[in-house]
């Protein structure tokens, strides 16, 4: 948001590096993969090297959607979660991304922090 598509490319590649050096060996992070039969329908990025879990990444494929997938990996996800000791799973979602709105708020969870921004045209 408010980055260039170059700009946001190049920060996406920097944080990639610092989050996962080791790629899907990287301490303090977990990725899964939703299954149903032997298709994939979706994937799950957790970070959880603090008390409170917090997802970096969620996608049901587009083919697979509206089938309550995303609901079902957020649940199971939140259940592990759980099971490894965390008090709470948070997330970050744009203003824009209505649907992933409308699923976090039916699973219950709760805005905490509300960023608004403007625009200015020609700031140095």
């Amino acid at each position: 948001a408010g980055m260039s598509r170059e700009a946001a490319d190049a920060r996406s590649r920097e944080q990639l590096a610092e989050l996962i050096p080791s790629g899907l060996d990287s301490p303090g992070q977990e990725f899964f993969t939703a299954w149903v039969d032997d298709a994939q329908v979706g994937h799950l990025w957790l970070n959880t090297d603090r008390p409170m879990a917090f997802v970096y990444d969620i996608v049901v494929r587009e083919e697979q959607r509206r089938r309550g997938y995303g609901a079902a990996i957020m649940n199971a996800g939140a259940l592990w979660c759980r099971e490894q000791g965390h008090f709470a799973v948070g997330l970050n979602v744009f203003s824009h991304n209505t649907g992933a709105r409308a699923l976090y708020d039916q699973l219950g969870y709760e805005v905490t922090v509300d960023y608004r921004t403007v625009a200015v045209p020609d700031a140095r």
